[in-house]
């Protein structure tokens, strides 16, 4: 697999080829021209071209004497390759356009390559035939995907959602309502074939390729709860995954794939190099941490007894988040890092946009796509930005918050002790969590038609995934 220097290279070399890949994986091909596509691939002609730039496909052809190469490895090659492009595309902050969340984009970075851009310039280079269209055919080649080898397909639909967002969420779960599973058929094969490797001498390759598998989980974690942060529906499309087991509904979903990985853990440890104690510990806090994220999101029937890192992690918040000025905090947090318009009906985000929003010119805090949204949030008829306008504005002033800017973490404190110390700004930052809250509540959308097919397809199965 190519390192960064190979991808940032083929990017500025070869952007047609890899628009062409993006628009061979994301096209829906029907059975007849995937029955081409496979006797095109098992008719090989490289030994009789001398050209050098089929070498390539001389050693696909040839990587393996007792395998034909077929349409399957083909695809799943490119989204390995894909996946990799992207990843080196959103690790350097060199990506084209807008994109979903903060971060991905740098400007240095854009400056550095003035006049020759790195693929892609745009977002909608990865969605070249309409965003149903497209996450249909991607939809269709990550099915060709083993479950122990779908990584590559899960870090390609990371780096999709962290840079078109959650609308590629309903269409993905149409087209392939199976996925949530798919990622904790996943964790369950690596879990798996570590049991089934316990007291044999482990390759540092293996054991590279072990962290690189939790890595890629963990970083669909970590893009899922931020999209989560201004539409909650979006983690318990993930979350309330169940099936029938022996006559109770038994979870199955991302909260389940975190409590299995925290299961077997230690075993990663024995007789391994590469998992230390400290990158071990690292582990357990991530996905203990994940893991209570995805807790409050379980369905109420689940009785599963989960792993008790999550436990103990979700206590701590929820005992947090008592506090009342705590709770307002991470209001202001969710309010500031918000990438869409903050009008409670609109659907408008940077990506569908294709640009920022600014801010309230009052207060600093929500952002607007237009003056027409502004005006209706100004006076909406359930919580009215009005009522609320001056009065975060004198919070943001007098506990010193930037504004026009997200808050980080370490303005958490001072806030804190700066409204502690005042009566009237305590209370003053409660008035304003309650239309914070109210917001927050707004966003909660219906469970989309795509879950309810989902767990009308699971009822079917007999049995969930082994632990």
């Amino acid at each position: 697999m190519p390192d960064n220097d190979d991808y940032e290279y083929i990017r500025k070399t070869y952007p047609g080829y890899l628009s062409a890949c993006v628009a061979f994986l994301s096209y829906p091909h029907s059975a007849q021209e995937e029955e081409e596509l496979e006797a095109s691939l098992r008719t090989c002609t490289c030994s009789r071209n001398k050209d050098p730039s089929q070498g390539l496909l001389r050693r696909l052809h040839t990587f393996e004497v007792a395998h034909q190469f077929a349409l399957d490895d083909f695809v799943q090659s490119l989204i390995r390759h894909l996946a990799g492009i992207i990843e080196n595309a959103v690790r350097t902050k060199t990506l084209g356009g807008t994109t979903a969340l903060s971060g991905l984009t740098g400007k240095r970075h854009r400056k550095k390559h003035t006049g020759n851009a790195l693929w892609p310039v745009d977002t909608s280079q990865l969605i070249p035939h309409g965003l149903e269209q497209s996450i249909k055919g991607y939809a269709e080649a990550f099915r060709r995907c083993p479950l122990d080898k779908f990584h590559d397909g899960l870090l390609l639909v990371t780096q999709l959602l962290g840079i078109c967002g959650r609308l590629i969420i309903p269409p993905l779960l149409q087209a392939l309502p199976e996925f949530p599973l798919r990622i904790s058929g996943l964790a369950n094969a690596l879990c798996r074939e570590r049991v089934a490797t316990r007291g044999a001498l482990i390759d540092f390759d293996v054991e590279l390729s072990w962290a690189c598998t939790l890595v890629i989980i963990m970083d669909f974690c970590r893009t899922l709860m931020a999209l989560g942060q201004w539409n909650p529906t979006d983690i318990a499309l993930f979350v309330r995954v169940s099936a029938p087991y022996k006559g109770t509904k038994m979870s199955i979903g991302i909260l389940w794939a975190c409590h299995n990985i925290l299961n077997h853990l230690p075993l990663f440890q024995e007789g391994t190099t590469y998992f230390t104690d400290y990158y071990f510990n690292e582990l357990v806090m991530t996905f203990a941490r994940y893991g209570a994220a995805f807790y409050p999101h379980r369905l109420p029937e689940d009785t599963t007894a989960y792993h008790d890192a999550i436990l103990v992690v979700h206590k701590d918040v929820t005992e947090k988040f008592e506090d009342p000025l705590t709770a307002v905090w991470e209001g202001l947090v969710w309010m500031s890092m918000i990438r869409r318009c903050c009008a409670p009906e609109c659907p408008e985000t940077f990506v569908t946009a294709q640009r920022t929003f600014a801010r309230c010119a009052g207060c600093g805090i929500p952002r607007y796509c237009s003056r027409e949204c502004q005006k209706l949030a100004w006076k909406h008829g359930t919580f009215p930005h009005k009522d609320v306008c001056a009065k975060l504005r004198t919070l943001r002033d007098r506990t010193s918050l930037p504004k026009d800017q997200a808050l980080t973490k370490n303005l958490r404190m001072p806030f804190i002790n700066t409204c502690k110390a005042d009566v009237e700004l305590t209370a003053l930052a409660q008035e304003c969590w309650g239309h914070l809250q109210d917001m927050m509540k707004a966003r909660v959308q219906s469970v989309p038609e795509a879950f309810k097919a989902f767990e009308t397809k699971l009822a079917s199965r007999a049995e969930p995934a082994q632990k």
